[in-house]
């Protein structure tokens, strides 16, 4: 019976000491957490623990720290899968603000709403004239949609980019 306790017990240590040895953890020089309405960041600075494994059938960056791309998006392509025609938006990407061109004007029966990637309704409005600008300077460097829509329930949803 004595054996059997000790057995459980180097069992139930051994089980402990491997789950705790899955944590990475790692000496850097700097960092810090930002949060803010708009979301939270965190970074650190100074990766000490580093390994770069390659082979055959590819290569493989292991450390605390993997590299993050940065690119610039000069377009957005749009698919053309609406129900409203002569309708387009620009700039995009862009900066401060976006221009909904609607080329077959109708006063009163477009309108639209502007939404952030989380589903929530920031803008919404009528269409009274031919060109409406939309101020996205409170807004996040993200990516948002417009929905524009008529009274007869026809709609077309555009995708914009909000870049530096």
């Amino acid at each position: 019976m004595a054996n059997n306790r000790k057995l459980v017990l180097v069992l139930l240590l051994s089980g402990l000491t491997h789950f705790s040895l899955k944590a990475q953890s790692g000496f850097v020089a700097s960092g810090a957490s930002l949060n803010s309405s708009s979301g939270s960041v965190s970074y650190s600075v100074g990766q000490l623990d580093y390994l770069d494994v390659s082979g055959t059938g590819g290569s493989i960056n292991m450390g605390l720290q993997q590299p993050f791309e940065f690119f610039e998006v000069t377009d957005v392509k749009e698919l053309d899968n609406s129900e409203l025609n002569g309708i387009s938006v620009f700039p995009n990407p862009a900066h401060e603000s976006v221009t909904l061109l609607c080329e077959t004007f109708d006063q009163g029966s477009l309108h639209y709403a502007l939404y952030d990637l989380q589903g929530r309704t920031l803008l919404t409005g009528n269409i009274q004239q031919r060109e409406t600008p939309l101020q996205l300077e409170e807004f996040a460097f993200t990516i948002y949609f417009i929905r524009i829509w008529s009274s007869e329930n026809k709609s077309k949803t555009v995708k914009i980019i909000k870049s530096l």
